[in-house]
């Protein structure tokens, strides 16, 4: 479940992907959703039904060190397990710091980046 910590680290992120916090307490209780955390830094995933895992929200101090542990965590999670693709939504920033992800665009004022897994 989400921490105060959490709700401060992806406050921002809800608002800019205009996603409700209720939304995503709900995700996380039923299963829908994962919340990862990682040295200052929380994301979270969602499966579709594609087997896409989007990493819609992300907070916190993004650090290369972090982003690395929780690329690792996420890609080899048991929940993840038939995932064939990991997708971000956010900032610009993430381009910089993933460039072994593929850039895909922006849609909505965010950058969306792939990686095939």
């Amino acid at each position: 479940m989400l921490t105060d910590e959490d709700g401060t680290r992806l406050g921002p992120a809800c608002i800019m992907a205009g996603y409700a916090g209720e939304n995503l307490e709900r995700n996380l209780a039923t299963g829908h959703a994962m919340i990862w955390r990682a040295d200052g830094m929380t994301i979270t995933t969602e499966v579709d039904e594609e087997g896409v895992c989007d990493i819609r929200l992300g907070g916190g101090k993004m650090t290369l060190e972090a982003l690395r542990k929780l690329e690792h965590d996420v890609v080899t999670s048991p929940f993840h397990s038939s995932v064939k693709k990991l997708r971000i939504w956010g900032r610009k920033g993430w381009l910089r710091m993933l460039p072994h992800w593929t850039f895909c665009g922006f849609e909505d004022g965010l950058a969306i980046l792939e990686l095939e897994v």
